[in-house]
């Protein structure tokens, strides 16, 4: 579902990306599957990914750049080899939500906005199972 149009990708951007190279991971089926990538270019508000020829990705998943922080994202456009996301989390401009602006949201950001409650928690959940598990008494 390659998109194309008469407006070059890097003159609609937000924001300027710069080259990373990076590994990465795309997390999907609420982080049950998880498929490595490479993160080739990264902004504020997206990125460029590099993926596996012929595997399938949803239009929103998860991306983490190996620090074990996933951040939620929608696909703007994808090629066979490469796909370009955008960060939903930006959408808010990574400031906390007040109550009454919930009154006021679209279903898509209500729904984006739900799934990163449901990452955020997994991470949580991760991190409370590593922290009760048994030490071997090793320092980290």
């Amino acid at each position: 579902m390659a998109v194309h149009n008469s407006i070059k990708a890097s003159e609609r951007r937000i924001d300027k990306r710069r080259k990373t190279l990076k590994a990465g991971q795309i997390a999907m089926n609420n982080m049950c599957s998880v498929i490595e990538c490479t993160i080739a270019d990264i902004s504020q508000t997206g990125a460029r990914l590099e993926i596996p020829y012929g595997v399938e990705i949803p239009g929103t998943f998860s991306v983490s750049g190996g620090e074990r922080v996933f951040r939620e994202c929608a696909v703007v456009w994808r090629t066979n080899t490469q796909m370009g996301v955008r960060f939903l989390d930006t959408e808010t401009g990574g400031k906390a939500i007040d109550r009454g602006d919930l009154v006021s949201m679209t279903a898509d950001t209500r729904r984006a906005l739900l799934e990163r409650i449901d990452t955020i928690q997994y991470q949580l959940d991760a991190i409370r199972a590593d922290l009760l598990a048994p030490s071997d008494g090793k320092a980290g």
